[in-house]
């Protein structure tokens, strides 16, 4: 039986460690850069097999008087960057064509997205890269303080993260996405002005692709501690045998 498991919590809490003993052979996608090899070092790693996918760094932004703008405001000066995105469309390209490859190989048993939340950020910005390259192709004398900066609610690329999982999950390999967590945001009226204001809650969620619990079979939560990662199942336990009474359980020597 194959899964779609969610390993989330704060960095250096044992997610990669856990996620790396799930069975073998394995296929580790370093999208966070350095992840593995903090965790690999006092793991056996036999029969896994580690990429790293650096992001593109944006030198454009920080060298070339026509990229860099500097402009006063009541506050001083300030400094605008550049919008325009290269190498992440180049990027989330070799990462797809990589991860069809692990799905496609009857030896592969598990995938591991380390992180899922940094796969995200590629993929919509990849997205948005497209969307500037459209308008340069239409006028390629636009200056990059045209270009668009963000991408609409309704253009985000959910279906490229939904086939990714799908993927998976349709060649029957073990799926692991790491995850960092985030902030709730919350809306409360100011009892004074009736204003209402957006507050910071204790509330937490996963970071990243917002369908991410709806398409995985169990999310964990993991920890840090003296004795090695702790972990404890969270938010969901769809795994045939565990149903959502497993919620809230810890994991003793979580694997």
């Amino acid at each position: 039986m194959s899964m779609v498991c969610v390993l989330w919590g704060i960095e250096g809490s044992g997610k990669t460690s856990i996620a790396l003993t799930f069975p073998r052979p394995l296929r580790h996608f370093d999208i966070d850069v350095g992840g593995f090899d903090r965790a690999a070092w006092r793991l056996d790693i036999t029969g896994v097999d580690s990429k790293s996918y650096p992001l593109p760094v944006q030198i454009d932004k920080l060298a070339g008087p026509e990229e860099v703008k500097v402009f006063k405001t009541e506050r001083g000066l300030s400094v605008r960057m550049s919008s325009k995105v290269t190498g992440y469309r180049e990027l989330w390209q070799m990462i797809v064509v990589d991860y069809v490859e692990a799905c496609q190989d009857p030896e592969v048993k598990t995938i591991v997205m380390d992180s899922s939340t940094q796969l995200w950020t590629i993929c919509w910005t990849a997205e948005l890269q497209l969307k500037q390259e459209a308008q340069l192709a239409k006028n390629p004398r636009l200056l990059d303080s045209e270009l668009r900066e963000k991408l609409q609610p309704v253009e985000f690329p959910n279906e490229r993260m939904r086939q990714l999982i799908y993927t998976a999950r349709s060649c029957g390999k073990n799926l692991v996405l790491t995850h960092y967590p985030a902030n709730v945001y919350k809306e409360m009226p100011n009892p004074r002005t009736g204003e209402v204001t957006s507050y910071k809650s204790d509330e937490l969620k996963l970071d990243g692709f917002n369908a991410t619990v709806k398409l995985s079979d169990i999310i964990i939560w993991t920890e840090a501690s003296l004795e090695g990662p702790r972990a404890s199942v969270s938010l969901k336990a769809a795994v045939p045998g565990l149903g959502m009474d497993a919620v809230g359980m810890p994991l003793i020597e979580p694997s």
